[in-house]
């Protein structure tokens, strides 16, 4: 969340703050987005940061122009950088290596704060189409899927028995589609209004016709 109301203040989150007395060009651009929350665009861990632990700091060898007229941030990173993760101040994110069972958190909230801090300052953001417009797209793909469907299910000898198949595949499509857009144009789409019509089609197909036959026995 780039900022939040309490009482009659806005406070600004830690980040925001930083870019705010950085980069003002940035921070504007932030705050004309208007967006109660962000989705965190991150470019790596802290690998893909410059990174100096305790002992480099005071190693009088160490160059440290690097962070001359830079944003730089001081925080826990375990005992040292290249140590085992502990449990201090880590977080699971979508980076992490192990996306299901018994995985362990992969980021530090130092490390966090850096990839929001890039992400503002690059104005790299992560899009969200509008709801209005998921519900239209999803209503457009669910007719003519459905058209398809009830046109060569009438055609196709024994298509029930390819459906499954037929089903799947369209699935898949539609999901790699949505990864394709989020990864190379950083927009994120809700999927779900696609795919919930079509895998819930032939269940309402069949409730549908069973219910005018119950009605018309009724009649």
């Amino acid at each position: 969340m780039p900022k939040e109301k309490f009482h009659n203040d806005t406070i600004y989150s830690l980040t925001a703050r930083l870019v705010q007395v950085y980069n003002p060009d940035a921070f504007n651009f932030l705050i004309k987005r208007k967006n109660k929350t962000e989705k965190i665009n991150y470019i790596g861990n802290y690998s893909a940061f410059t990174c100096f632990d305790t002992y480099e700091i005071f190693d009088s060898l160490t160059d440290l122009n690097i962070i001359k007229n830079k944003i730089v941030l001081m925080g826990y990173m375990g005992e040292n950088i290249t140590s085992a993760n502990d449990l201090e101040d880590i977080y699971f994110t979508p980076l992490n290596s192990e996306i299901s069972g018994r995985s362990h958190p992969d980021m530090y909230g130092m490390v966090i704060h850096a990839n929001i801090i890039s992400m503002i300052l690059s104005k790299k953001y992560i899009n969200e189409m509008p709801l209005w417009l998921t519900i239209l797209i999803s209503f457009i793909i669910s007719y003519f899927y459905i058209y398809v469907i009830s046109t060569y299910s009438k055609k196709i000898v024994h298509f029930n028995l390819i459906y499954p198949a037929i089903l799947l595949l369209l699935n898949c499509l539609l999901i790699y589609f949505v990864f394709l857009i989020y990864k190379n144009f950083s927009y994120s789409i809700n999927s779900a209004y696609f795919l919930a019509p079509i895998l819930m089609y032939k269940t309402f197909d069949i409730y549908y016709a069973r219910m005018v036959k119950f009605i018309r026995k009724r009649c």
